[in-house]
């Protein structure tokens, strides 16, 4: 070996970045030989070990001088990285941990993940794996892995009250300063500061109907937090679970009510940026120091009556009733007595107010029944039908004794009748004299006595009355003045023929007109 490669051998640090395990080989200045890989030199003085690239050297040789590698190097590749992530049995990779809770058990393991440039690294990639912990996130110490069998598992106890931090690391043996990067990430247990007691609304003096809610506010602006609410309880400590997560509680019964806070840590914990709380039901909720009582008295209604609808005949008064008694009353009608009566449909309603000042309300719906009214009716031959002028629950008669629902009467001979209509609540009758006049459509004057005669049976009651019948050009055939109204078809003794006829019935000022037909 020549005096520089001597020299280089004892003043010069050689370290090679490229992608192969093993080196053999030399180089010349200038110069590189047999196709080697990239790598570079530098001497002992130089503080910064990063590769110089392409084949350059820090230290310059003589001109010409050649430099053999005698030795094996064991090398790590450029873009090796090494990445742990440390999380707990549910799944966090931090720990909130409220001011005043104790210390916990936590159990942790570890997911490790090793890139390398080519598979062929993986063996003489030698590493140790170790848990550390620290105070400060800074300054770190061994911590040995107290789960047998498991290295990449760590309990920590709960008796640990100064170690906040926890890190899994993976060290090279053979070359602790490799050229890999390193990423772990850290643990941590953090304090969550205890929230202030909710602040009372008032305590409030209510009746049982109005369902006034007991209310304390909360800061819900707290850093930290990513949830803060407020749990109710039937005790100033312990107790019943009355209501969870609500800032309002409805209370039916008169007394004392307490509210605590509760906080839940924030998912991501700012002392360890991009770690989280996967599972926030895993970490014990921060609660309040003590719990805020508010009161409340509850006064009873009085008892609320059964509303009504009710039914009244027109033109009658009825009497409304609140049916409560020992209470103050006030009419929607502006009257203060028990009762009232009034005779107008219509919504009633009377509020009933204890000496407590609490109110119910009675509501009456009041209908009002019609009285009946008989429009007119109908003569259709031997049907009589009654007309009404309003509608109503109605039962009808011809003698004022047989009542019917139906308004149609049948087979009923002309003559002069009451028609009687009844509503079936007893509220109204009437009646209207009329005659029903039997004006039969077709006669058959051929001598079988049927039907034999145009006859107007009923009209014998009716005086002034008068009779005329027409053909269809309009001609008078026969006229009757108060005596009975009969035609047998002739005219002059003749008999006319089969045709359609018209009559005219004028009693007083009142015509009626209609058609029939002759058949023979």
């Amino acid at each position: 070996m020549n005096y520089f490669s001597g020299k280089l051998c004892t003043k010069l640090l050689l370290v090679v970045c490229f992608y192969s395990n093993f080196v053999y080989g030399e180089f010349k200045h200038n110069t590189i030989h047999t196709g080697l890989p990239l790598f570079s030199v530098w001497d002992e003085t130089e503080s910064s070990q990063d590769c110089i690239s392409p084949h350059a050297l820090a230290y310059p040789p003589h001109k010409e001088q050649t430099i053999t590698i005698p030795k094996k190097v064991n090398t790590v590749a450029q873009n090796c990285r090494v990445q742990t992530v440390v999380y707990d049995e549910w799944g966090n990779t931090s720990f909130p941990r409220c001011e005043t809770a104790p210390p916990t058990s936590i159990r942790l393991q570890v997911n490790s993940t090793i890139i390398r440039s080519s598979p062929q690294q993986t063996e003489n990639f030698k590493y140790v794996n170790k848990w550390q912990k620290s105070t400060d996130g800074r300054d770190w110490e061994d911590a040995i892995s107290n789960v047998p069998g498991l290295s990449n598992r760590y309990i920590i106890p709960s008796s640990s009250t100064n170690y906040r931090f926890y890190r899994y690391v993976l060290i090279d043996e053979e070359s602790p300063g490799s050229l890999c990067n390193f990423d772990y990430q850290v643990y941590e247990i953090f304090s969550v500061p205890q929230p202030d007691p909710p602040l009372s609304l008032g305590n409030i003096e209510a009746c049982r109907s109005e369902n006034r809610m007991l209310t304390v506010s909360i800061d819900e602006e707290v850093e930290w937090y990513e949830d803060l609410t407020v749990d109710w309880y039937d005790e100033p400590i312990g107790g019943n679970l009355l209501l969870a997560n609500s800032t309002t509680l409805l209370a039916l019964t008169s007394g004392t009510y307490y509210a605590e806070s509760r906080a839940l840590p924030a998912p991501l914990g700012p002392p360890v940026p991009g770690s989280f709380v996967h599972d926030p039901d895993s970490i014990l909720s921060c609660s309040s120091s003590q719990r805020t009582p508010v009161s409340i008295i509850v006064h009873d209604d009085p008892q609320k009556p059964t509303d009504e609808t009710l039914s009244f005949c027109e033109n009658t008064t009825i009497t409304l009733s609140s049916d409560t008694s020992n209470v103050d009353y006030e009419w929607s009608t502006g009257e203060t007595t028990s009762d009232i009566n009034v005779s107008t449909p219509g919504i009633y309603t009377v509020t009933l107010t204890n000496d407590n000042g609490c109110s119910t309300k009675k509501t009456i719906t009041l209908n009002q029944i019609d009285a009946p009214k008989i429009k007119t009716a109908i003569s259709e031959e031997y049907t009589l039908t009654i007309i009404m002028d309003n509608n109503g629950d109605f039962e009808y008669s011809l003698d004022g004794y047989n009542y019917q629902d139906d308004n149609q009467f049948t087979n009923t001979e002309g003559g002069l009748y009451t028609l009687f209509a009844r509503e079936k609540n007893n509220c109204g009758t009437t009646n209207l004299p009329y005659v029903h006049l039997v004006i039969p459509k077709f006669f058959t004057p051929n001598g079988d006595g049927i039907h034999d005669t145009f006859k107007i049976s009923g009209a014998e009651n009716l005086k002034p009355a008068q009779l005329s019948i027409f053909d269809r050009y309009g001609n008078l055939l026969k006229t009757t003045m108060n005596s009975p109204f009969e035609w047998d078809g002739s005219y002059n003794g003749r008999e006319l023929p089969a045709s359609d006829y018209w009559f005219q019935f004028k009693v007083n000022n009142n015509i009626k007109k209609g058609h029939f037909a002759l058949k023979r």
